[in-house]
């Protein structure tokens, strides 16, 4: 705009004269004159202007305007388009990308094999973004409620088939519900893609969905870190429109093809992978390599941490089962591939682990007057027995309640057939203050033995 400001005012003091094209305009006020040599002005943006020079000089002068407007007209669209490509998303830019790669790979000496290995993967990633973009944005229109339904159908097969995630969703379907939406991703792996190293940090447990197969090769086998290194090279069959991978050594030591094939185990749907890194830090055992493409669903220890504390009852379950693996972990050899221990036999050294030292009461100064201390303290060790070693009947409790109060209003409460107060003496606690022994057993095999007790 300043520019045609300066054209116009030009332009109206070179045609100000007898012959010029502003002499009949001389009559006219200042803003009709103004104006009409602004309109001539930017009409040449148009290349087109209804003022027709009338002297050498309007003649030069309207030469040297056209000029300056195809300056102008070229900068304003190169910056628009400059302005359009900045705005662009370069993740859908596979051109951009591969210029940007051959920049540092010129820059800073990058090898040949891994120079095809980052173009190839921005290839394939290239042909899955955007449906993973798409149902990306359709998950932002849907209310969190049915986005824990929908994933619950997407993620809760693969969920169920681990043994604790099988327990706790027939416990509450809507703490799966939770998990499976806020505790859980997916991950799409190319051909060849490399999932982990072995002593990679890891806080995420990888199990396989649907189609896909992924070989998983202790660090054993690998050798050390510096005769582990070895080069993936990618074929595409045209004809079967799949892709193959065949790994080939670069160096002398590193894994061979052959060995590869006959000492790599196969991670089928169903299995877990770095169960670990959900109960404890965790380092990967060894090298996880997906030969095809393949759906992964990822557990996040932080995320399933965070969902699991909203759920007093879910998060004791988990307790029980994490101090389970934890024994089993240290009794096996370390692997990201490990088993599951079963929920149905629970080994009594990782449920006492809690009473190995007598802990004191966190809000025993809180304690009402009529309330003995030591009548709190075995009331909580019966509540830790009866988790630990169930009842008589061998099947899992479902739950009771301990009421401690005035012993002659506690006369009439109670439906069950067995009522302490109502013709029974009996004392939990002796004289001692510790719990008695004998009258727990009558208790455990009375009062908390049958419904409503």
């Amino acid at each position: 705009l300043v520019v045609m400001h300066t054209l116009a005012c030009f332009w109206f003091l070179i045609g100000y004269h007898q012959d010029g094209w502003s002499a009949a305009l001389r009559d006219a006020d200042l803003v009709h004159r103004y104006f009409d040599s602004l309109n001539w002005s930017l009409s040449h943006m148009l290349g087109h202007s209804s003022v027709v020079p009338g002297t050498n000089g309007e003649r030069i002068y309207a030469t040297f305007t056209i000029l300056v407007s195809l300056a102008l007209a070229s900068m304003l669209i190169g910056s628009t388009l400059e302005a359009w490509q900045n705005s662009a998303d370069f993740s859908h830019d596979l051109t951009g990308q591969r210029s940007v790669l051959r920049g540092i790979v010129m820059r800073y000496n990058i090898p040949l094999e891994l120079d095809m290995q980052v173009r190839q993967y921005l290839e394939g990633q290239t042909l899955v973004r955007e449906n993973i973009n798409r149902e990306a944005k359709l998950m932002k229109l849907l209310p969190h409620w049915l986005l824990r339904e929908l994933f619950h159908q997407l993620r809760g097969t693969a969920c169920s088939r681990h043994p604790l995630f099988h327990l706790l969703s027939a416990k509450n379907s809507m703490f799966i519900r939770h998990v499976c939406c806020d505790a859980m991703a997916d991950h799409h792996t190319l051909p060849a893609e490399v999932v982990f190293n072995a002593g990679d940090a890891c806080t995420v447990m990888r199990s396989v969905t649907g189609e896909g197969v992924l070989k998983y090769l202790h660090r054993d086998e690998l050798g050390s870190e510096e005769r582990s290194a070895f080069t993936v090279n990618r074929s595409l069959d045209l004809e079967q429109s799949k892709r193959t991978i065949r790994f080939t050594p670069s160096s002398e030591g590193s894994v061979s093809s052959g060995k590869w094939d006959d000492s790599s185990a196969k991670v089928e749907p169903g299995q877990f992978l770095s169960e670990a890194a959900i109960w404890t830090l965790w380092e990967t055992c060894g090298m996880c390599v997906s030969t095809s493409w393949s759906n992964l669903l990822l557990f996040a220890a932080e995320e399933f941490q965070n969902v699991l504390t909203q759920y007093p009852e879910m998060h004791w379950i988990v307790v029980l089962y994490a101090r389970q693996f934890i024994l089993l972990l240290n009794k096996t050899p370390v692997s990201d591939m490990l088993t599951p221990p079963s929920i149905n036999e629970w080994d009594l050294e990782a449920v006492d682990a809690c009473n190995s030292e007598e802990q004191a009461l966190p809000w025993e100064d809180e304690l009402p007057l009529h309330i003995h201390v030591d009548v709190v303290k075995a009331a909580v060790n019966l509540s830790q027995v009866i988790a630990s070693e169930g009842l008589d009947e061998n099947r899992p409790h479902h739950g009771f309640t301990i009421i401690v109060g005035d012993e002659s209003r506690l006369a009439s409460c109670g439906r069950a057939g067995f009522n302490p107060f109502q013709g029974h003496d009996i004392r939990l606690v002796n004289h001692e203050g510790d719990m008695d022994k004998d009258v727990f057993d009558t208790l455990r095999r009375n009062a908390f033995h049958g419904d409503g007790a």
